[in-house]
């Protein structure tokens, strides 16, 4: 039993085959397939940047320079128009800058005290109250320092005042005892 192998195997054939077939029947489907759809999209516009809020701390700055040069009389007016409005922190720090440019010193007080209350709220302007407040809390006390030092001042002048009035006086009576000593004989010596 000799068997006679065959020269070409018929396996090679037959998945050559099924690969050419296979490469047919994609084509087929692809030309057939609708071509897809491609959309681009239209870009959203973009609206206009909103212009950022403006910042409370430098309002109240630019609020200072325009006030900062007012009569007292239309300071205290101003200071009584905020007070009747709402008392939100940004009006009690206003008010308070008002008070603290009228350089009396219960003016200044409720000013410390708006700025004081203005601090607790909680708002933008916290910090802004707390350095105000801060500021305007040693103001007061460098002008009570200065009120004890004038008052010390004034004491003292009229201290010096009063002894040069009695050292005048002491002047005046040695004059008139060395004019008495001038005019009075003069004792006769023992010889």
């Amino acid at each position: 039993m000799n068997r006679i192998k065959p020269r070409f195997s018929f396996w090679p054939a037959l998945l050559l085959t099924l690969a050419a077939l296979g490469g047919c029947a994609q084509g087929w489907g692809l030309r057939h397939a609708p071509l897809p759809v491609v959309v681009t999209p239209t870009p959203a516009p973009t609206p206009e940047p909103t212009p950022p809020p403006p910042d409370p701390v430098r309002l109240l700055i630019d609020y200072y320079g325009q006030i900062r040069n007012l009569p007292v009389a239309d300071l205290t007016r101003r200071a009584a128009e905020l007070a009747a409005g709402p008392q939100t922190p940004e009006t009690m720090l206003k008010q308070g800058i008002l008070l603290a440019q009228t350089r009396n010193a219960p003016d200044l007080a409720r000013a410390i005290t708006l700025a004081d209350t203005a601090a607790r709220a909680d708002s933008g302007l916290r910090t802004a109250a707390q350095l105000l407040s801060q500021q305007w809390n040693d103001r007061r006390k460098l002008e009570d320092q200065l009120d004890k030092q004038s008052a010390a001042n004034k004491e003292a002048q009229r201290r010096a005042d009063q002894l040069k009035a009695q050292l005048d006086a002491l002047k005046n009576i040695e004059k008139d005892m060395a004019g008495d000593k001038a005019s009075a004989p003069a004792p006769a010596r023992k010889e």
